[in-house]
């Protein structure tokens, strides 16, 4: 019931930031964030580099992605696509007293090409000469859910801050799930890069509906 409830409620605040003008939609949204500028001095912000904080960090998305219906449960309760050992991966995290407590991952392009590609042609990009990454993986954990804004703004932050000063991306892409599109434009700047919504995202259990976005 719950579950429905929260589902009502996504759908509902959707609907109405998509009759709204956009400058009332930034408005409302910007002045819900409230950020302490003063983080605990455990909380660190780094790229995961031992076996421990992989684990935990696969973990961490797991339990994410199953509750959200984007992954179908699994024995190893973790969630690594092939992308992720893939040396061209860029997994970022923030953790506390060591804990891995939230996670995003940055997918640069490979042989294997980026997960959005399989749906969106993206090769305009690259014909204009720039350095695309795919920003996928994102996550914090529930035990910080009050805390949530602080380490997702600060995780975003360290996200933009090692793609450029360390590759050089000037194009980041994503794939998010509709409702959340209004967060994405109104606080991060992202735009859309085409106006459909996509079903059956082999990437994300094949059933979740997932549009495209991008910042340049």
């Amino acid at each position: 019931m719950k579950k429905k409830w929260r589902r009502f409620k996504k759908n509902l605040t959707s609907s109405f930031f998509d009759l709204s003008p956009k400058s009332l939609r930034d408005f409302i949204l910007r002045n819900k964030v409230f950020l302490d500028y003063s983080p605990p001095p455990n909380l660190k912000y780094k790229l995961a580099e031992t076996k421990s904080e992989m684990e935990q960090a696969y973990r961490l998305l797991y339990q994410a992605y199953v509750a959200s219906g984007s992954m179908k449960p699994n024995s190893t309760g973790l969630r690594a696509t092939p992308y992720h050992a893939l040396p061209s991966t860029s997994m970022l995290i923030a953790t506390i007293d060591g804990v891995v407590v939230a996670t995003v991952s940055i997918f640069r392009l490979s042989a294997f090409g980026l997960p959005i590609s399989k749906i969106y042609d993206i090769n305009s990009f690259f014909k204009k000469g720039r350095r695309v990454a795919e920003i996928s993986s994102l996550c914090v954990s529930d035990i910080y859910k009050n805390d949530h804004r602080t380490l997702l703004f600060g995780l975003l932050k360290f996200l933009y801050e090692y793609s450029v000063s360390f590759f050089g991306i000037d194009v980041k892409l994503i794939v998010i799930k509709p409702f959340r599109r209004h967060f994405y434009e109104s606080m991060l700047s992202f735009e859309i890069l085409e106006d459909r919504i996509v079903h059956n995202y082999e990437f994300s259990n094949g059933a979740t509906v997932i549009d495209r976005k991008s910042v340049v």
